[in-house]
């Protein structure tokens, strides 16, 4: 094809460039009525098969047309050439009286590869579509032209001034409009800060108060965070902070605030003194904590805790026949007080020892086996000392029936107590009676039984890989016992090697258990399992009427059928037996809360 044949107003073999997009084909005569209908701009570019890109403007066969749309422009421009496109403006003055500070560039947009001409099979071009757009690598210098708009046109003033008086009134609606909302979530969260402080603080008080000491002191701490503790809730939390959370100084500071208070009540004095006794025997200073309790003496003479402080003080400090004397008169006082019975039996045994002398041991163990039938508190420790009595005294028959009776007792049952804040109960702790099991494993030969017990001590005190090997011994010389395969699924329940202990709690000669029904509902409840807790416990009370984990099982399954007057029952008969039971203290906030 000649190039004479492309310019033939009929022949449609031109491209043209606008915008970014590539428009065509058309023919001569297309062009030119586009360019009069204003579609095309006399500074797009054009090109045909077997030529380059050049502009409108500069094509010969439309000077007339291109003459004929500059004498139109406005007037107000002189030979302003305008390229009007559906969403694009841009003006270049031919004038060139304008220095470059009268000029404003714009942005040279988005180039385009333009793409190769398609022919068809006739030699002719296919119709061709727009291209996909593609960011430029550089702005092209083939052609050297820039776009420019006039400054000082009035109407580009006019779009401006518009345009910035939109924008101020946006920008000053914003702006009210943010002020109003950070001041509104400042007070919102002032306000929120405020009640949930509120919330913390009163929960903090009430868990101290049904002795659920870790929530108390969990609600204590995020109040704490909030803002900074007012006096009442220090004050209340102080023997919190003493006994659960080991702060003995902090705690100790806030009381003595009180004591030096010359307003405070009768009532608070003596709470502080006891509080700060407890702090001084925590931290081993005994003199302090009995010049505090004697305080506290004076302000009640018959204070309980304050009288079973002196006792444990004069057990700690050697001076066992006074400390024997005051437990036995605290537990005539209180015969379902574990704590003095437990302190008694500790200063007996003592003296037992250092005498040699074991005849007024029989007593004792008399009446710590009839105490721990009818009390829950501590039954686990009194009967570690029961057994070790028993040993003292050579009665070996006794001593066996001892052994199966504590290994009855689940690992762990003392966790699951709340303890007095006015008390130092630490005397009781097993890590104070880890002497006593490993004096009653020791001398001679050990048999199953006795390799059970001492494994469930150092379960007490975390010892774990020593528990282990003593189980697999005693399981080897006993791997029927019951009891004994009980105590390998509290230590396996205990490590989280569930599906193992289970295999042993589904065994034949555990059925009779009540340790299995009862490692069975701590487990079920803990998968949820309905079913399970509900046989489980069933059984467990058949067996063991008085049992906490039994009314505890009940109290859980009620309330997941959401039978609270039944719950509630369960929770009260199991709170009557041991008023200090965490999780049925625990489950009755929840009740109370519903």
């Amino acid at each position: 094809m000649r190039e004479g044949d492309s310019t033939s107003s009929s022949n449609k073999n031109w491209l043209v460039k606008s915008s970014a997009r590539i428009l065509g084909p058309f023919s001569m005569g297309d062009l030119a009525e586009n360019l009069k209908e204003k579609n095309i701009s006399i500074i797009d570019e054009i090109r045909h098969p077997l030529g380059r890109w050049t502009y409108i403007r500069e094509n010969a066969h439309l000077l007339d047309i291109i003459r004929k749309l500059r004498d139109e422009e406005d007037p107000l421009s002189e030979k302003t050439m305008t390229q009007s496109l559906a969403q694009h403006t841009v003006t270049k003055t031919d004038t060139a009286s304008h220095s470059s500070d009268d000029l404003t560039p714009l942005a040279t947009g988005l180039e385009e590869t333009p793409p190769p001409a398609v022919h068809s099979a006739s030699g002719k071009f296919k119709d061709i579509v727009a291209s996909e757009v593609v960011l430029p690598k550089s702005v092209s210098s083939s052609s050297g032209v820039k776009s420019y708009g006039v400054a000082q046109d009035p109407r580009v003033k006019a779009q401006v001034k518009k345009k910035s008086l939109l924008w101020q009134v946006i920008l000053i609606v914003a702006t009210i409009g943010i002020a109003g909302y950070v001041a509104w979530d400042y007070s919102h969260k002032t306000q929120s800060l405020n009640v949930s402080y509120e919330e913390l603080k009163t929960s903090a008080i009430r868990y101290k108060s049904m002795g659920l000491y870790q929530k108390s002191l969990q609600s204590y701490q995020q109040a704490s965070q909030i803002k900074q503790p007012d006096a009442e809730l220090s004050i209340e939390m102080a023997p919190v902070l003493i006994s659960e959370d080991k702060q003995t100084i902090q705690g100790r500071r806030i009381l003595e605030k009180v004591l030096a208070n010359e307003s405070a009540k009768r009532s608070e004095l003596l709470d502080a003194n006891l509080g700060t006794a407890v702090s001084y025997m925590i931290e081993g200073d005994f003199l302090q904590a009995e010049q505090s309790l004697q305080k506290a003496l004076g302000y009640d003479p018959k204070n309980f805790a304050a009288l079973l402080n002196v006792a444990i003080i004069k057990l700690k400090t050697g001076k066992l026949s006074e400390a024997s004397r005051s437990f036995e008169d605290l537990y005539k006082r209180n015969e379902r007080s574990s704590f003095a019975l437990l302190g008694k039996s500790i200063a007996e045994i003592e003296l037992a020892d250092q005498s040699q002398s074991y005849e007024k041991l029989d007593e004792l163990e008399g009446q710590i086996k009839s105490h721990v039938q009818k009390n829950w508190f501590l039954r686990q420790e009194l009967t570690l000392l029961r057994s070790y009595i028993l040993k003292l005294t050579g009665d070996v028959d006794a001593l066996n029936q001892a052994v199966v009776q504590f290994l009855g007792f689940l690992p762990g049952e003392s966790n699951k107590l709340s303890r007095p804040l006015s008390i130092d109960w630490r005397f009781s702790s097993w890590d104070s009676l880890e002497k006593y099991c490993q004096n009653l494993y020791s001398g001679g030969s050990p048999n199953a039984g006795l390799k059970a017990l001492r494994a469930i001590c150092l379960m007490e005190i975390n010892r774990d890989s020593e528990a282990s090997k003593l189980l697999q011994e005693s399981k080897a010389e006993a791997p029927h016992d019951p009891y004994i395969s009980q105590t390998e699924a509290a230590y396996l329940m205990k490590v989280a090697r569930y599906p193992e202990a289970l295999a042993i709690l589904k065994k034949p000669e555990l059925m009779a258990l009540p340790g299995k029904n009862a490692l069975l509902i701590q487990y079920c409840i803990q998968q949820k399992d309905i079913k399970c807790v509900s046989t489980s416990a069933t059984q467990l009370l058949q067996v063991e009427p008085k049992s906490l984990d039994g009314f505890y099982g009940l109290a859980w399954l009620s309330w997941q059928k959401r039978d609270r007057a039944r719950a509630f029952d369960y929770v009260r008969g199991g709170l009557e037996l041991e008023p200090n039971s965490i999780e049925l203290l625990k489950l009755r906030d929840v009740l109370e809360a519903h």
